[in-house]
């Protein structure tokens, strides 16, 4: 079966926002038992729950740039303000064409559950090109996500009933209408503390500069040289 039958549905849902009364507090992350699969509903948190700030990212695994955000500037905010525990961040589903493809991968990142939801969300990113490589072929884009779902333990079976869930795609179409209701218009954005991030502090220094104004720490810029006449006083 092509992917694009088996995700149709899936495509259908996600596209489907502003069904709900949206709300952008977090919403808490449980482990829940669907109809034919095991899922992960509500907003999962990396890092520290009680952090003193909180980035909320509105992304689409299908969505280039979100690529590129997860692979060059998330790993330097991990390593700089999550893993010390002052910074929060939560994703949430947000697809874009192709839908279908956007939602599977979110679908499988929630179907592996709260210890493995960001590393499977990493992987479906790492592995954005195979997947849309596979879309292209005969044989559609599902064995990519076998593929993926393995490397997490998650047999083929699982994969395919994840990807075509209804409880997994109601949990798409929340974080859709969150993103409606908060005025996103485009992926990634991100919120820190409630407040978006404009383009152009979509950097690794921007981002940093933010968050360490969210957190009350000053920054030192580099002395500015001195003028020529003051180096030179300073030489005798």
């Amino acid at each position: 079966m092509r992917t694009k039958h088996l995700l149709s549905a899936i495509a259908i849902a996600a596209l489907t926002v502003g069904c709900s009364q949206a709300d952008s507090k977090p919403v808490a992350a449980n482990d829940v038992k669907g109809s034919s699969v095991s899922y992960v509903a509500g907003d999962v948190i990396l890092g520290n729950a009680d952090a003193k700030v909180q980035i909320v990212e509105y992304a689409s695994t299908a969505c280039g740039h979100c690529r590129t955000f997860h692979k060059t500037i998330l790993p330097n905010i991990k390593k700089d303000f999550i893993e010390n525990g002052s910074v929060s961040l939560i994703y949430r589903d947000l697809p874009t064409p192709p839908a279908q493809l956007a939602a599977a991968g979110a679908a499988l990142a929630r179907c592996a559950g709260k210890d493995e939801y960001y590393k499977v969300l990493d992987d479906v990113f790492t592995s954005q090109g195979e997947i849309f490589d596979a879309a292209r072929s005969a044989g559609g884009a599902l064995p990519a996500y076998n593929e993926i779902g393995a490397r997490h333990g998650m047999s083929e079976e699982t994969v395919k009933a994840c990807v075509t869930s209804t409880e997994v795609l109601n949990e798409i179409s929340r974080t859709s209408d969150l993103a409606q209701a908060a005025g996103v218009t485009s992926t990634p954005t991100l919120f820190i503390d409630g407040v978006k991030v404009e383009a152009k502090d979509m950097s690794n220094e921007g981002i940093a500069a933010l968050l360490n104004d969210a957190l009350g720490i000053e920054t030192t810029s580099e002395s500015a040289p001195a003028e020529p006449e003051e180096a030179a006083e300073a030489a005798h």
